[in-house]
């Protein structure tokens, strides 16, 4: 039983709580993620200088990752734990076949194969997160999205 179905008690760790955060974007179980984090979610990702609040905010945030990597996959490299608070060390990996909404302008599908470095910190209470600042490598990012392609 996770601990939103048990109406918030905290059964598992901050940590194991986290993980089941990043296994549902990865299913793209929205249902599952909103479940996670609580109804005062507030979301900054540093690099694009996005921030939402929420969770059908965030949903429509990961839901518009997923509609330009549609096989976007967040691996946990590593995981540090402290009372609430939880860091993540997290490898995104997926392929650029949709357009990808940002800021300063569209990027249309290149079909570029990336990996994305990032870290993420993030607060629990009663078992869901309240708070999350992803810290994305963003100069990567664009880097392979605008690299030049080979041919092979």
């Amino acid at each position: 039983m996770t601990p939103r179905q048990n109406g918030g008690d905290a059964t598992a760790s901050n940590g194991a709580v986290n993980s089941e955060l990043i296994s549902a974007f990865n299913a793209g179980d929205w249902d599952r993620y909103r479940e996670i984090i609580s109804a005062e979610f507030v979301y900054t990702e540093i690099g694009t200088d996005r921030t939402v609040r929420g969770a059908e905010e965030m949903v429509a945030l990961c839901q518009g990752w997923r509609a330009a990597f549609p096989d976007l996959q967040g691996k946990i490299v590593s995981t540090t734990e402290a009372g609430p608070t939880v860091v993540l060390e997290i490898v995104w990996t997926g392929t650029h076949l949709g357009t990808l909404e940002t800021p300063t302008g569209a990027f249309p599908p290149s079909g570029t194969p990336l990996q994305i470095n990032a870290a993420s910190i993030s607060t629990f209470e009663d078992g869901r997160a309240t708070l999350t600042r992803h810290y994305l490598d963003v100069h990567g990012l664009l880097s392979q999205l605008t690299a030049p392609r080979t041919s092979g």
